[in-house]
């Protein structure tokens, strides 16, 4: 802050909350100040403890980034604060067209840019804007101002997720917020001291040793100034006044810093050139560099200051009166070079009475200001010559009485709409406490749990085109409520047999669909015991099925099986692994009962075992034999046993065995047809029956 101050006083560390005026005390500004400072720290603390690092309020919320015609990018209007800060805009404003960010110029290079806010506090005096001064007074000027000026910028980014430009750790790689380096002053033996506040400033930025990083220096603060209206000509420059006093005035051999509003917002140095004489209301410069007068828009503000350029050097500087500086070479890692910024400057009191530097420590100190925040706005894409956003990074946050503020645990007493997803880490309970299971639905007073959806719609009307947020499924006390659409039903019921009132003893869980007729279809029933039905609510096994089933790949997406019959692409072990056999084909005909089997080759004894139901007079047996080492169909014998067992009981029973004849046995294309007739008493009966074929003859 370039002005006519004794000193700033404020800091955090020292935990003060007011400052006190006492009767016929002398008024100082640093007092003031300090009160100022430590309000304006108290209310950004409260407001970044609220909001967090950055966000935007949900009725106003500002610096919505746009492409409405492709071409240039649109700032929204409202409000934005960053860091506790406010930052207004008051009406939505082009990229190109930022009041203080002048020159601003759109990307030409396609890809994905970032959208971000750059936000920092510019001091204004009556220079700045004249609007300031007091008329009455005849040209004295009085307080100053301080302004939050905000920027948009771009900058071209590899990512675009925008989960790494959240706050509040994001801050952008390609710039600092302030310099990283320290200064450090001392007062040497025999300086000559007076009340005075010394400020250093950073000229030109860079690190320790480059020969472009440069400093300049006021024992005024850099306060002394003037405003130039008009362009400069020759070396002649013209100003609106000089001074109130020969202490303030401008006289040759001063150094001036020449600089632009655009320069200032845009943190470029001024240009810095030593006087060669003042005359009137004009300026006379020594020497242009480069030899020629800069061709600068007014209005401009020439500065006076009490050196010209000085490099940055980590050696000991020597201002006046043994006052030396020194600027810190490495951070404190160690690892990397200090940098600094254009701007960045240091304040050092000096009074005389106590011959000393009234700094708060001998310390190497970091810069006073200027301190820059950011914060994300928008990923925008350029392609093809025109805009598209892609994401809004902004973060808005509802007002007090209506949003909800703890992320530690809190609870409703209102309604709560979810936009978007909701991710559930947790337990989730609905009419009790949720602490020992995942989600659980309980209430006593029937209170109902609806499943609602926009697309496709369905209701529990029976109408063909429900309406839109129709009822999907209904849920209520356990049991489920059917619901009907066009094609579409869904209906999930559970019984709990621990209800005393409910007339079903059931522990289950039943998935009932629709095929469009409106009448629903169960589909799975899960009992608690471990059983499973498909198509039926009353499985009495670990699966049942009610209808055919086709197993394998090959048959299950393109073969129907037989009505409640059974369709197997693979092997069929019953009981255990029976040689190579496979049962390719069961066929259940009025009186004969029919079996395609493979057999692969290998063994000297297969024995197959065959359930015929009743009612059947003769058994078909369609062998293919796969392998090489058959040999001839004279070398076997097909042979078999029927038989049932009776009385069965864990200590008796009785096994009736008796033998069937081979009807017939042919061979056929690589296969071997048996026929074998059944005697009279397997007609009335099922009975099992053992195929016995071997290489060897077969006795009864």
């Amino acid at each position: 802050m370039k002005g006519d101050f004794s000193r700033f006083t404020f800091n955090p560390q020292k935990r003060f909350s007011r400052v006190l005026m006492q009767q016929g005390r002398v008024q100082l500004d640093a007092d003031w100040n300090e009160q100022l400072d430590i309000t304006e720290h108290r209310i950004a603390a409260e407001i970044t403890d609220f909001i967090g690092q950055s966000g935007a309020p949900e009725k106003y919320a500002g610096f919505e980034i746009t492409a409405d015609d492709k071409t240039n990018l649109k700032i929204g209007e409202g409000r934005y604060y960053v860091e506790g800060m406010l930052f207004e805009n008051d009406q939505s404003v082009l990229f190109t067209a930022q009041s203080d960010y002048p020159g601003a110029k759109l990307p030409t290079e396609e890809g994905i840019y970032l959208a971000y806010l750059d936000v920092w506090q510019r001091h204004i005096t009556a220079l700045e804007d004249p609007g300031i001064r007091e008329p009455a007074l005849g040209g004295a000027d009085t307080a100053t101002r301080v302004k939050n000026v905000w920027q948009v910028k771009l900058k071209k980014v590899d990512s675009a997720d925008k989960s790494k430009y959240a706050p509040p750790d994001w801050k952008p790689s390609w710039e600092n917020p302030i310099s990283t380096g320290k200064l450090s002053a001392i007062l040497g033996a025999g300086a000559n001291l007076e009340n005075q506040l010394y400020r250093v400033e950073i000229h030109k930025s860079g690190k320790v040793g480059d020969a472009d990083a440069t400093f300049k220096w006021s024992r005024d603060n850099g306060s002394i100034a003037t405003r130039v209206e008009n362009k400069i000509t020759d070396n002649y420059i013209p100003v609106s006044r000089l001074g109130q006093d020969i202490q303030t005035a401008f006289a040759a051999g001063n150094w001036v810093e020449i600089t632009t509003e655009k320069q200032t917002l845009s943190g470029e140095p001024g240009l810095l050139v030593e006087l060669a004489s003042v005359t009137a209301n004009t300026l006379t410069v020594k020497e242009w560099p480069g030899g020629k007068a800069p061709d600068f828009e007014p209005p401009m503000i020439v500065r006076r200051w009490d050196s010209g350029e000085i490099s940055v050097s980590d050696s000991w500087k020597t201002l006046e009166s043994e006052i030396k500086v020194r600027f810190e070479n490495q951070l404190q890692d160690k690892q990397s070079s200090a940098e600094y910024k254009t701007g960045d400057y240091w304040l050092i009191p000096t009074r005389n009475l106590t011959a000393n530097n009234e700094s708060p420590s001998n310390k190497p100190q970091p810069p006073h200001g200027i301190l820059h925040r950011y914060c994300s706005l928008a990923l925008v894409e350029y392609k093809g010559g025109q805009f598209t956003v892609k994401d809004d990074c902004r973060v808005i946050f509802k007002p007090l009485t209506t949003g909800l503020l703890s992320k530690g645990g809190d609870t409703m007493t209102g309604s709560l709409t979810i936009d978007k997803d909701l991710y559930v880490a947790g337990n989730v309970g609905i009419g009790f406490d949720s602490s020992s299971i995942s989600y659980y639905f309980q209430n006593s007073n029937s209170t109902k749990l609806f499943v609602k959806s926009k697309s496709p719609n369905v209701n529990n009307s029976r109408q063909n085109l429900a309406p839109p947020e129709s009822v999907l499924a209904l849920i209520r006390d356990g049991v489920a409520y059917e619901t009907y659409g066009n094609m579409a039903d869904f209906r999930l019921s559970r019984y709990d047999a621990s209800d005393k009132s409910s007339t079903d003893s059931r522990t289950q869980l039943d998935l009932w669909l629709t095929d469009g007729s409106f009448v629903p279809k169960n589909i799975m029933t899960l009992r608690a015991n471990g059983n499973v039905g498909i198509s039926t609510n009353n499985p009495q096994s670990q699966l049942a099925v009610s209808g055919g089933v086709a197993i394998g790949s090959t048959y299950a997406g393109t073969n129907a099986a037989p009505a409640n019959g059974l369709l197997v692409e693979g092997n069929v072990a019953i009981g255990g692994k029976i040689g190579e056999g496979r049962i390719t084909r069961i066929d259940n005909e009025v009186s004969s009962f029919k079996i395609s089997i493979e057999l692969t080759s290998g063994s000297e004894l297969y024995l197959l075992p065959v359930i015929v139901p009743k009612g059947h007079d003769s058994l078909t047996i369609s062998i293919t034999k796969k392998g090489n080492s058959w040999g001839s169909s004279s070398d076997w014998t097909i042979g078999c046993l029927f038989g049932t067992v009776v009385g069965y009981s864990v200590s008796q029973g009785k096994a009736v065995l008796n033998t069937c004849q081979v009807y017939s046995m042919a061979e056929q294309d690589n296969k071997w047809i048996i026929n074998i007739n059944l005697p009279g008493e397997m007609i009335d009966n099922s009975y099992g029956i053992f195929i016995i074929i071997g290489r060897y003859k077969l006795e009864k």
